[in-house]
């Protein structure tokens, strides 16, 4: 048998060797599935409270996402044009003028509809830092374009560089103010996708227990040996160095592998208390 890395693939493995694949690619298809639902849950139960506020599931954090881009487009654009100055009529300093220009329309434009979404209220803790990071480029970007603009006589990359480190610097400070002046608001908000992670893991169990349901009596159907796919595969995963437990019934590994993506995506966001321990045993932390 080839090598493999996880516990799930071993058993998709084992099952495949005694002729019930149809039956594990149903099952790692239905987890899949069941991860990206219990995913997209909890991200709407933060939207659904928070509006797009949150770097769970918000919308605020994907448009400073594009301020980005296009702040590194017209940075580039502008390194570029000034050489392009010396004639007296060159078309592609023409061209790097409306290209900036648009550009700067741009910026202002998606860190104006950045405010509009969070208004008086806080945006979390990782959209701020987010913001914070993204406005710390625009310093030694208005430098450069500022020394650029003094040799080739090209204002554009100055005044795109200025554009937008002031445009940058007057959101993050008003989502910085917003927070200092509400901040139980801010506290909330900031545990929100932890409270949504633990509200789902019941639905979650719930999921995995029908997969195992499911798998089980389909099993029964084809009259095959539950208990030596399970002595496959924990023989198998003991050689390979991996924990396994001969309690955990065939499909086990292949169902908590799959629907529990989402929670190693999301780790970063749940509590430290509740974190580690694994969903499908009691006392995982289920409550909200």
């Amino acid at each position: 048998m080839a090598l493999t890395q996880t516990l799930a693939s071993i058993e998709f493995e084992v099952f495949t060797r005694f002729g019930h694949r149809e039956i594990a690619d149903e099952l790692w298809r239905r987890g899949l599935e069941v991860d990206r639902d219990a995913s997209r849950e909890a991200r709407r139960r933060v939207r659904a409270r928070f509006g797009e506020r949150s770097e769970y599931g918000g919308r605020i954090l994907p448009l400073l996402g594009v301020a980005t881009i296009i702040g590194m487009s017209g940075a580039i654009v502008g390194a570029i044009a000034p050489t392009h100055r010396n004639t007296r009529y060159s078309p592609l300093a023409t061209y790097a003028d409306a290209i900036l220009l648009v550009s700067v329309v741009g910026l202002v434009l998606v860190y104006a509809v950045a405010v509009v979404m969070a208004g008086s209220r806080p945006v979390s803790a990782g959209v701020l830092g987010f913001a914070t990071r993204i406005l710390l480029p625009w310093v030694p970007a208005v430098a450069a374009a500022g020394f650029a603009a003094d040799r080739a006589a090209a204002p554009w990359p100055f005044v795109f560089a200025a554009t937008g480190a002031g445009v940058a610097a007057l959101m993050t400070g008003w989502f910085w103010i917003v927070r200092r002046c509400r901040p139980v608001d801010a506290g909330t908000i900031d545990a929100a996708p932890a409270s949504a992670i633990e509200e789902q893991l019941p639905l979650l169990r719930d999921a995995q227990e029908q997969l195992r349901i499911d798998v089980a009596e389909r099993l029964r159907q084809v009259g095959a040996d539950e208990a030596q796919l399970v002595e496959w595969r924990t023989g198998v995963a003991g050689e390979q160095g991996l924990e396994d437990s001969a309690a955990a019934p065939a499909g086990d590994a292949m169902i908590r592998e799959q629907t529990e993506r989402w929670l190693q995506r999301d780790h970063r966001f749940r509590s430290p208390a509740r974190g580690a321990e694994p969903v499908g045993e009691a006392g995982d932390g289920s409550a909200a």
